[in-house]
């Protein structure tokens, strides 16, 4: 079983898939621990710098207190001076004015003034501060005590001191308050008969206008267990590419506002002088191409005009995937990026891929911004990117294992147009590390020594086995120049095969193997003759050798251990090439070089060679008989064209194989 299972892991599909889902693992338990929450937030402000543009017409109207304006007027204001601005301003029939401002302490003169005030104009609406286990809170103008007048201003901040979340309430477990930017918003609603109501599917969800606004939860979108307490939702900073309409206390205190400017709208006044201090980070420049510090009164602003603009329906509510639809994203993210590399090889491909890729996952996250979903991006490119490069990795790894393999078996015995053919075809010839074993037709040769006990008899151990490799090496040589590779060595008998590994496709190549063998039959007898010559000059043994050549199918695979593989054929064509070297030695006993074939190896290419029929003999170990040729040389073309049988010894040529 183990030994099955590794041989599937080394299957390249089937070990690709391991690794990716290895790596959908990790990066699926690391953004689980929030190890790419900080990735995930880049994305997200990135896309949400894309997506800002001009809204709607904003519903909100800014009055700013500049520095210019404090040190006109001081500060803080009197609250003389406070209830002449309010004043003021309500003249201008605003829907809501939202006092950002802290007023938990009179600042005489004008006390009584500006308590009269607050308690009976219904559209203000202050801020109060909910405080943390860091700062107390501040409470609400004395006129605003206990009404639902008095809202809180605070903001959940993201560990790198952004502000991506608004409150719409907030509680101490007994009491809630609701939110200040939610408060103006529903005071402005108000008059368009627009108000909040629980979500009739969900009814712990609250629902305005068309706007279902569901609660943020610890793992929404790309954030990692992040402090989910009261009732918070995503800014959307959408209205970040047009800036809130914008005027000052001096205008205001000057007459120099435009009536219509505020008409209907809801107003905020507050401090937007730097050294008030109440400024925000925030992942988009309220003012393309500005800074993203963005002031209190201004965030509140955004919040306010979000809200509105989601209960008339304008904008989507954002909200998350959902925890199974990200998983399963990040799942179909890693999937793709692991069978897109599979099968490549190439560096630059992958590259181009991956930029592919990417820019697929950065227009999925920002198209679904733009319809309300937080559509993860770090993870499921690292999920991409991660496979990838581990499957390109692993692939590697096993091409440099797998050209080891076919180099230890073939580096001797093929030539280098057949290893590289191999090499380019070894999707097709390997399989689990080792040569696929497959069925084809193929031609085998076989050699042997006539008197080599003999031959032995004469020579001392060291000098049989310079003369023997020799003889061997010559051999050797000339099969590998006819494209064949010697399957083994056996005492002094040689056995090559013409034909694999590359399995043939046609006739056509399967008759060029058979001639090669016999072209290699007579090159090893010309080469014979010279080491002969060598042998007697050097007044060493010569020899004689028998040939035996049959071409037909045979099954070649690899035999042996992981640790020493060897690729051979079996089959009875393997044994009828053996019976056909050893059958009977008085014939052609006349020949130094006796090459027997069988009928065939001479299938379409008989006329090429001086063929002469020894008749239909029983090899040992067979029922049938087999026709067999004596082949006594070459054919010249003289010959060919006159139709006669005389033997013409030529210089052989191989075929490509």
């Amino acid at each position: 079983m183990r030994r099955r299972l590794v041989d599937l892991a080394r299957r390249p599909l089937i070990g690709a898939l391991l690794i990716g889902h290895a790596v959908f693992l990790c990066v699926a338990a690391l953004r689980l621990a929030g190890g790419l929450e900080f990735l995930e937030l880049a994305a997200y402000d990135r896309a949400l710098a894309w997506r800002a543009t001009e809204v709607a017409p904003p519903a909100t109207t800014l009055v700013a207190v500049t520095e210019e304006d404090i040190r006109r007027f001081g500060w803080p204001l009197t609250d003389e001076r406070l209830a002449e601005v309010l004043a003021r301003l309500l003249a201008h029939q605003p829907s809501v004015l939202g006092l950002d401002v802290y007023r938990d302490l009179p600042i005489a003169p004008g006390t009584e003034a500006l308590d009269q005030l607050l308690a009976t104009d219904a559209r203000i609406v202050a801020v109060t501060k909910f405080g943390d286990a860091r700062s107390g809170g501040v409470p609400p103008p004395r006129a605003l005590v206990d009404t639902d007048r008095a809202a809180v201003n605070d903001f959940p901040v993201d560990d790198d001191g952004s502000v991506r979340r608004g409150l719409l309430f907030v509680d101490d477990g007994t009491r809630s308050w609701m939110s200040f930017g939610l408060r103006l918003a529903l005071d402005h609603l108000a008059r368009e008969g627009i108000g909040a109501r629980p979500d009739p599917e969900h009814p712990e969800w609250m629902r305005v206008g068309v706007a279902t606004m569901s609660p943020l939860e610890p793992h929404h979108g790309g954030y990692a267990a992040v402090d989910a307490g009261g009732y918070q939702f995503l800014l959307d900073f959408a209205n970040a590419g047009a800036p809130f309409p914008r005027f000052t206390l001096s205008a205001v205190m000057d007459g120099a506002l435009p009536r219509d400017a505020i008409a209907g709208h809801i107003v905020l006044l507050g401090v937007v002088a730097e050294s008030a201090k109440d400024i925000f980070f925030v992942p988009v420049s309220p003012e393309r191409g500005g800074s993203r510090l963005v002031s209190g009164v201004g965030l509140h602003a955004m919040v306010a005009d979000q809200i509105v603009r989601m209960a008339r329906g304008a904008s989507p509510v954002p909200r998350p995937l959902g925890s199974g639809l990200s998983v399963a994203y990040l799942y179909l993210c890693t999937l793709v990026g692991t069978l897109v590399s599979y099968r490549v090889r190439r560096g630059a491909l992958l590259l181009a891929r991956f930029a592919l890729m990417v820019s697929l996952l950065a227009a999925a996250t920002y198209v679904g911004l733009g319809a309300g979903w937080w559509v993860p991006f770090a993870a499921p490119a690292l999920g991409w990117a991660g496979a990838a490069a581990l499957v390109m990795a692993h692939a590697a790894l096993r091409e440099r294992a797998d050209r080891a393999t076919l180099m230890q078996i073939f580096s001797r015995h093929v030539s280098g147009d057949v290893a590289n053919a191999l090499w380019q075809q070894r999707d097709q010839f390997l399989e689990g590390g080792r040569p696929r074993s497959q069925r084809l037709d193929a031609t085998v040769l076989f050699t042997d020594l006539r008197g080599f006990t003999t031959v032995s008899e004469r020579l001392d151990p060291q000098s049989l086995m310079d003369w023997l490799n020799e003889y061997m090496e010559a051999m050797a040589n000339q099969v590998s120049a006819h494209h064949g590779i010697v399957d083994k060595y056996i005492g002094d008998a040689v056995m090559a095969v013409f034909g694999v590994p590359l399995a043939r496709t046609s006739e056509a190549e399967t008759r060029a193997d058979a001639r090669n063998a016999i072209e290699c039959a007579l090159g090893m007898e010309r080469e014979l003759a010279r080491l002969n010559a060598h042998w007697r000059a050097a007044g060493l043994p010569e020899a004689r050798m028998r040939v035996g050549i049959f071409t037909g199918p045979l099954v070649a695979g690899s035999l042996g251990s992981a640790n020493r593989l060897n690729y051979t054929v079996i089959g009875d064509t393997v044994n009828t090439a053996s019976r056909l070297e050893s059958y009977d030695k008085s014939v052609g006993a006349e020949h130094d070089c006796r090459i027997l074939v069988g009928e065939p190896s001479l299938d379409g290419i008989a006329e090429d060679f001086d063929a002469r029929p020894v008749g239909d003999v029983v090899l040992r170990g067979k029922d049938q008989p087999v026709r067999v040729y004596l082949i006594a040389g070459r054919r010249s073309r003289t010959s060919q064209a006159a139709g006669d049988n005389v033997p013409h010894r030529t210089e052989d040529k191989a075929v490509p194989g």
